[in-house]
């Protein structure tokens, strides 16, 4: 199966479903720092330009189809990871696209920063032909889990005490759930989507940071979102730890795919 994780799905203008995933980001194997990496580059490259020319549509809540045009820089970055840029490119130099925002006006503006993310994406290639393996370098992992997504949001839930590899003392009534729902692409691949992380304490206070989705047991080196995850949670209460969605195309999907996370760091507290 082939995979790309990202964060938000998005088209282009003329507002209809002009995009799918960017494949050729999605083979190699990297760390969240490549992600890192790619997102600084991103932000000092084509963020401003799409937010300037592109944000009447393109924030997620305008006509067109996806958010690479967000303020949020992370929404936006994930949104122009599934689009690939040399899509944008092309469309952000059509003069019938979007009257007055895109032209031949913007050419050097986005060979400037199509030059500039080019060298980052090689980088990031190179990291990742020099790592073979999807062992995760976090101090927990949580067992794998059946998606068997639908058309609408349904839970999956991961109970520490029989779920969390190596076991940590004091989970009892500690839970990680998420919301999962698939929809097919316009290539006929089908996009997982990942959201309303939450957190549920047990009789004590947990702190939790860092995770990382695997999918089949392979790490979703590019989803940097979760990888963020910082946060402490009131004993017996339930905190949701990201309000992001996390986009998952895989090209070949079975009813048997599986979902996993990694975590980083995880205390019972006192």
């Amino acid at each position: 199966m082939t995979l790309l994780a990202v964060s938000v799905l998005l088209g282009f203008q003329n507002c209809g479903p002009d995009f799918i995933a960017d494949s050729s980001l999605g083979s190699f194997s990297a760390s969240s720092v490549c992600a890192s990496n790619l997102e600084a580059d991103f932000a000092s490259s084509y963020h401003s330009f799409l937010k300037t020319n592109c944000s009447s549509c393109h924030t997620g809540a305008g006509p067109g189809n996806g958010a690479f045009a967000n303020a949020n820089l992370t929404t936006a970055f994930n949104a122009f990871l599934l689009a690939g840029n040399s899509k944008i490119d092309m469309y952000a130099q059509n003069p019938s696209h979007a009257s007055g925002k895109t032209g031949p006006q913007n050419s050097a503006a986005i060979m400037a920063a199509s030059a500039s993310w080019t060298v980052s994406v090689n980088a990031c290639k190179d990291a990742g032909a020099n790592s073979t393996s999807n062992i995760s370098s976090a101090t927990y992992l949580l067992r794998n889990k059946m998606m068997a997504a639908g058309a609408t949001n349904k839970d999956i839930t991961w109970i520490l005490d029989a779920d969390l590899s190596p076991p940590l003392s004091q989970t009892s009534g500690i839970s990680l759930t998420i919301a999962i729902r698939k929809s097919l692409n316009e290539n006929g691949s089908t996009v997982y989507y990942l959201s309303n992380l939450r957190l549920t304490a047990g009789s004590r206070p947990v702190h939790i940071q860092s995770l990382m989705a695997y999918i089949n047991g392979q790490r979703q080196s590019l989803a940097s979102t979760f990888s963020r995850v910082d946060g402490n949670v009131t004993a017996g209460q339930t905190s949701m730890l990201s309000t992001a969605t996390m986009i998952i195309q895989a090209d070949n999907a079975t009813p048997t795919d599986t979902l996993a996370f990694s975590i980083n760091s995880l205390s019972v507290l006192n």
